[in-house]
């Protein structure tokens, strides 16, 4: 019979959550003025220029130069002289 004060406490803590806070509490005659819609453009507008219409992109400038190469990898040294074993 433990489950059923558990469950008592999860519905009251959703029923909290559900109910929480909401904010400031206002009357209506606090709450604060709509901000009117933007207003719709005007009819006798002339309509955008389409994209073709738009200035060409500038090809004067050359591109980058590449990357330089990375150095080489340095020479491993030379390999020490075989010891002999003929003692």
């Amino acid at each position: 019979m433990k489950t059923l004060p558990v469950l008592a406490l999860v519905a009251a803590a959703l029923l909290l959550a559900a109910c929480g806070n909401k904010g400031p509490l206002l009357l209506p005659s606090q709450m604060p003025e709509a901000v009117p819609a933007m207003p719709a453009p005007d009819a006798d507008a002339p309509p955008a220029a389409p994209a073709e219409d738009a200035a060409p992109a500038d090809d004067s400038v050359p591109p980058p130069p590449p990357a330089p190469a990375p150095p080489a990898a340095p020479e491993p040294p030379p390999a020490p002289p075989a010891a002999d074993s003929d003692d």
